[in-house]
């Protein structure tokens, strides 16, 4: 392996999986032998292939490689990606360090676009109706950033969405978050005033 290369053997980028290094270059990078899922090898500069601008040999787009920005899902796909398959990735430790992986089906950006459908708008992502499974077909949907809160993994009241009692007492989400970011007690985050009334919603006595 070239010196400055980085080992990225068996890393996958959409259809392609990194096989090994070349004794060639292509724009100063250390060109990867791949192997397209559609059977073709292909050759790849590795840092470009590794930030995911290469998905196919080219048979997914009519024998061009797919580049940045080539379809509209690009960066949503390649966001979930990372986040559950790269070491790097700031949101690494909170997915795939966890074991929330893409099926194998998704790692094509042409299959993953098909199967969640239409997006409805560009404040729509990708969210899991059980987070303790990873992004797959029948367990992924479009959703708002408010309906993906009232789904997500921390949830401060058992049986009751925190974003629902924020809304009851009027209370912003962003306000309650920030408090308990604090070491504010959740309950106390939603507003002492306001406490009578989160207990006749939570139940309590």
């Amino acid at each position: 392996m070239h010196k400055n290369a980085r080992d990225i053997a068996g890393f996958r980028s959409g259809a392609l999986v990194a096989v090994e290094p070349t004794a060639e270059r292509i724009r100063n990078q250390v060109a990867w032998r791949t192997q397209c899922d559609c059977g073709n090898e292909f050759i790849a500069p590795g840092s470009e292939l590794k930030a995911g601008r290469y998905l196919s040999c080219g048979c997914l787009a009519k024998g061009k490689p797919r580049g940045i920005g080539s379809h509209p899902l690009y960066s949503l796909h390649k966001n979930m990606l990372d986040r559950c398959g790269n070491p790097d990735a700031k949101d690494y430790p909170r997915y795939g360090g966890r074991g929330i992986k893409v099926c194998a089906e998704w790692h094509d950006l042409d299959t993953f676009a098909r199967d969640m459908g239409p997006r409805p708008s560009k404040r729509h992502s990708v969210d899991r109706v059980d987070n303790d499974r990873g992004y797959e077909p029948g367990n992924c949907r479009w959703a708002t950033p408010s309906q993906q809160a009232r789904n997500a993994r921390h949830n401060y009241f058992p049986g009751q969405s925190s974003i629902e009692l924020c809304e009851a007492v009027g209370v912003r989400p962003g306000t309650f978050r920030q408090r308990v970011s604090k070491g504010w007690d959740p309950e106390d985050a939603l507003d002492a005033r306001d406490f009578r009334r989160v207990k006749r919603l939570r139940g309590d006595q």
